[in-house]
């Protein structure tokens, strides 16, 4: 899905299209992704997440589907849009 992204993006950049539609999906579908998790005790027993805090306790895995509309920003604020956030950069293969 990040890959669809920049892609995206370099699209709306080159004016090879006005808009683009990119989506993601996270499943798990097995149990041995918990299963392994646990074991190397990287999942939080809490069940909490607390990214970057004191609290962190561990990992906790999760599933989700997004969906976002991506226009230049010019466009957006001409057509009135709601921005919920403004890509300022993207890359593939980048390693980390």
């Amino acid at each position: 899905s990040l890959t669809a992204l920049h892609l995206a993006c370099q699209a709306l950049q080159r004016d090879e299209i006005d808009q683009a539609f990119v989506g993601g999906v996270n499943l798990l579908l097995s149990p041995l992704h918990y299963v392994y998790l646990s074991k190397i005790g990287a999942v939080s027993p809490t069940g909490h997440c607390y990214s970057f805090d004191e609290r962190a306790d561990g990992y906790v895995p999760g599933e989700g589907v997004v969906g976002v509309l991506l226009k230049p920003l010019k466009q957006a604020l001409q057509a009135g849009d709601p921005i919920q956030a403004v890509i300022l950069g993207s890359a593939i293969n980048h390693v980390g």
